[in-house]
């Protein structure tokens, strides 16, 4: 049930997202926003640690 109403709350998400690239709209599918917000969230998850290993060592 709860992964039922996380796709369902995502979709919704996505259809009224709009990306932008340089001021200029992009025209996404939900399929390619999703892959988007994905790379986003694994380049954010990359990031974090190696920032927190930055400023224990400082």
């Amino acid at each position: 049930m709860m992964t039922k109403l996380k796709n369902h709350f995502l979709r919704f998400l996505l259809s009224h997202t709009s990306v932008y690239l340089k001021d200029q709209k992009l025209a996404l599918s939900e399929e390619e926003k999703l892959e988007l917000f994905k790379q986003i969230v694994r380049s954010i998850k990359q990031v974090l640690p190696t920032n927190h290993v930055k400023e224990e060592s400082l």
